[in-house]
Formats: C-alpha cells, structure tokens, sequence
C-alpha cells in the first residue's frame, strides 16, 4: 500500500445528458480549478491549500481544536479521514504549537502529509478528472467521477466561487473518502484501528506509531472547549442536500436519469432529512422519466402502482389507474421487466387499461415472465388457455400439456393452482377431474376468502353438472378483494 489511501469518491443516491442551461465557460472553470488542486495536492504540496474554500479552513480549524480538546469518544465519532486528521496532529505537534496554527496551516500540514488531498496516480493511470460538473447556482457547483452507472451517481466534489476564483470545499468528500479507507480496512482484512496505526506509521515513517489508545486522549483537558466542539461540530452530511439541488438542475435539464434518482428519492422518502418525502412529485418524475424512455422509471411505476398505489380494497380501479398501469408495464415489459410482463398478460387477457383483449398475446407474455424465472406463470398460461372467452384462442389440449407438470407435483400447489387444473380439465371435459382438484382447491381456501371462495364454489358446481368455465369478464371491473 502506498503512502497515501485512494480515498472513494462514491455517492450512490440511486442515462445521462448534458444540461444546456449549464454555463460552459462556469463549468470548464470549475474543471480547471479541480486539476489544479489534483496536480498540486497529489505530489503533497502544501500549496494546494489555496485552492480551498474559506469554509474548507474552518474545518481544519475544528479538527484543530479536536486534536487538542477532543475526548476520544468524539474523535471516534469523526469520519474516519478526519480522524486520522487528528491522529497526525496529535503526533506530530506539541499542544503549544498546534493552538498556534490557523486552519489554513492544519490544511497545509494535512496536505504535506498525504493525508489530505488527492493521491498520485497509479503508473499508466490518468489524474483523476471531473468528467461532468453541475452548476446548483452561479457560485456553487458539484463535480462527478463518472458517467451515471445505470443506478448511481458518482457525486464528488463541491466547489464555490469566492471573488471570483472557484476553490474546492475539501469537507464536501469527507464521507464518501472515509467510506473508501472503511472498504479498504475490510479488504485487507484489518479492522479500521489496525488500518489506521498502519496509515500513522507510514505517514510518521517509524516502526512502531503511538498507539490509538494513546492518539485518542486529548492533547489539552479542557471541558469548557470539549463542550465547545459538540456545539460546533461539522455537517459533513451537508453535501448530500448539496446534491439533491443538482439533480433538481438535472431535472430542470431534461434529464430522465436524475428524474428517476429524485424521483425515486422523494416518492420512498428514504432521505427525509434532506428530501422529504413527497409521493405525488415522485411519482410525477417518474412517469415523466417513463415517457422518456426510461426502463428503470417504467419499471418503478409498475411497482408504485401495484403496490402503494393500487385502489384500496372494495374499489373498482379506474380507467386512468388502469391505462398508466398498461402503458408503464408495457414499457418495462419489453425492457425485460419480469414483473411488468405478468401484468402486461394479465391486463391483456382481461382487456384492461385500453388493451384489446387476446388471450394469445397474453400467454406469449406469461411464457417469456416463465422463461425468465416467474414462478407462477405456468398457472397463469395455464388458465390463459383454458379459461379464454375467444372461442378461436381457446386452447384445452396446449392447457392440458402445459399444466401436466402441476399434475406432477399436485401435493405442493396452492389453492388457485389447484383452481386453474380444474379448469384445464374442465375445458378438456374430464368433468369429474375437475370437480375434485376444485373441491381440493375450496377446502385450501380461507374461510374469509370472500368472493374468491365463492367463486369457486360456483365452479364447482359448473363442473359437477359437466359445464367447463370461461372468463368473460374483466377482473378489474370487480372490487378489490
């Protein structure tokens, strides 16, 4: 392991354009004043402090003070950067010393240790660039490390103008670094302290580092100051609020990757503190990234719709409900979404959500959610077949066929298998087959079970008298049970 960690630079909040309403000229500025501060602070000049923000400095001047008054319940409480921070200040400073450095000194200390700023590049490695950068306003942007991966955004730095002069909020990574030094503790098997005695001596270059039980006792006992530090103690989440106002720019943008991450963001309200949760905008975005052409979003909706969204029991879903639920499945279905194209099928079969009713479209949908790995769409191709109300896609013998291997393993089926093998047999005329795989499916019923158990009932009764069953009607047209 080299001198300095490769601190990660991930924020995973959940594909992309480019913003035109973007300032280029704002943007390439921002760019510029990030590979200085690489090309500076990589090769440990303490220079590159010069390119931090004023609020970088008084961050600095807090793990000052932490080095000094700090309790080691607090210092273990910092991220595990920061912690460090005050390990190497510990060690390498008398109390006297160190009360006499401004954070702009703590900066360049930190930076000429190679505990802060940005590590060299591997051999035949590029610096690391920003390969986008948003502008939140005119005088705060954020930077990221890569293209949006499909799921993520790879997030990093903040950066602010001050008279002019864009400079670097190194407080803006603190989170997502000390992330990266917690996977590389568990990478090489160490626990995070053994790590970081390593990291000390490296930095110290002796064999043997202060012990953390030591690093951890404050320099100074001051409880009035200790106290102090609890008041003034950073916001290193702070960045995170920072970058829900890029993706709102995003948003503003066009783009319908960032509308499915806030979108998502808002809609589940996983991040109350920094985006309280909002169903309706969230569900808003998404449909808007669906209509876009987003898989992912389609795929959400589907499952905001059946899920959170679906009517309450006792309604009769509406037609609205109903054609977003079909237009948004069947984006996702030939996304390859399994679970869109179950209700692609189904809504197909019952003529739902403006789909004109074909029961062969549906089952060709319920095969391929079989193929890829639905478990109950057998049954439903199954009962697609034997139960269809078109006399010319009516198919008994393929139901028959494809149903044979719920036969084979009769003993483990649920109540509505053993419902849709009646069926198929009902519909081949084997009456009396029929009637005992319904009565075995009633008596697995719950006695509440309602309509459904009554329905069964009625079947029952069809196939006991030799008359088979098919499904003219809609599903959706009943009340939820």
């Amino acid at each position: 392991m080299g001198r300095r960690l490769a601190w990660g630079i991930v924020l995973a909040l959940a594909s992309s354009g480019s913003l035109a309403a973007d300032d280029l000229a704002g943007m390439n500025a921002v760019s510029a004043t990030w590979d200085a501060y690489v090309a500076i602070s990589s090769a440990d000049d303490p220079d590159a402090a010069d390119l931090l923000a004023p609020s970088s400095m008084a961050d600095h001047a807090f793990i000052r003070d932490a080095a000094l008054y700090a309790s080691s319940e607090q210092v273990r409480r910092l991220p595990l950067t920061r912690r460090i921070e005050v390990y190497l200040l510990r060690a390498a400073y008398p109390a006297e010393a160190l009360a006499a450095m401004d954070g702009a000194a703590v900066a360049r200390s930190c930076i000429e240790a190679g505990v802060c700023g940005v590590s060299s590049p591997e051999e035949g490695e590029a610096p690391i660039a920003l390969t986008h950068v948003t502008l939140v306003t005119p005088d705060l942007a954020v930077g990221e490390f890569g293209p949006p991966s499909g799921s993520t955004y790879y997030f990093g730095p903040e950066l602010v103008r001050i008279d002019g002069q864009w400079k670097l909020r190194d407080e803006s990574l603190v989170l997502s670094d000390s992330a990266s030094v917690s996977q590389a503790a568990q990478g090489a098997g160490l626990s995070e302290d053994e790590l970081l005695e390593a990291f000390i001596a490296d930095i110290l270059e002796v064999d043997s580092p202060p012990s953390l039980a030591v690093l951890d006792q404050p320099l100074l006992e001051d409880g009035a100051a200790r106290a102090r530090l609890n008041e003034q103690w950073p916001r290193y989440d702070a960045t995170f609020q920072t970058r829900i106002r890029a993706l709102e720019r995003k948003v503003e943008g066009g783009e319908d990757f960032a509308m499915v991450t806030l979108g998502g963001i808002l809609y589940s309200g996983v991040f109350p503190a920094i985006a309280p949760k909002d169903t309706v905008r969230g569900l808003q975005l998404l449909e808007d990234a669906s209509a876009a052409g987003n898989s992912r979003a389609s795929s959400l909706i589907v499952e905001a719709l059946i899920g959170d969204e679906a009517p309450a029991r006792g309604e009769v879903p509406s037609e609205d409900y109903l054609r977003r639920l079909a237009r948004h499945a069947r984006l996702a279905a030939d996304a390859g979404d399994v679970q869109a194209m179950s209700v692609t099928g189904t809504l197909t079969f019952n003529g739902a959500g403006g789909l004109e009713r074909d029961c062969t479209a549906a089952e060709q949908w319920l095969a391929r959610a079989e193929d890829a790995g639905l478990e109950y769409a057998r049954n439903e191709r199954v009962w697609f077949l034997a139960a269809c109300p078109i006399p010319a896609q009516r198919d008994p013998e393929r139901a028959m066929q494809l149903a044979q291997h719920m036969v084979e393993n009769e003993d483990d089926l649920s109540p509505f298998e053993l419902d849709t093998l009646a069926a198929a047999y009902a519909a081949n005329g084997q009456f009396q087959a029929a009637t005992d795989f319904q009565s075995r499916a009633v008596s697995r019923m719950p006695a509440d079970a309602g309509r459904t158990l009554e329905e069964m009932r009625t079947r029952r009764e069809r196939y006991a008298t030799g008359k088979d069953f098919v499904q003219a009607y809609s599903v959706y047209e009943q009340p939820v049970q």
